[in-house]
């Protein structure tokens, strides 16, 4: 399976994902940063699994980046 139909088949499902956990007008930036991580693994040969759980996860951890930037920027205010 290339990426493109990886990405075809969760993408929606992972758009939703991300839409529950960050503000609407951060969804599309981090699904991309989510693809482009994807992407950048299946190219250099990594070893999945089950693609779903994995870009799952993926998705889980940008989100926590995001949040952990978000902390740090609002502290920087202070």
């Amino acid at each position: 399976m290339n990426f493109k139909e990886i990405w075809d088949n969760n993408r929606k499902h992972l758009k939703n994902f991300i839409a529950t956990k960050v503000p609407e007008q951060d969804v599309s930036d981090i699904l991309q940063d989510v693809a482009i991580e994807c992407y950048k693994s299946i190219q250099l040969g990594a070893e999945i699994r089950n693609y779903k759980s994995w870009m799952f996860q993926v998705s889980r951890n940008m989100i926590a980046d995001y949040h952990k930037k978000e902390v740090t920027s609002s502290e920087a205010q202070l």
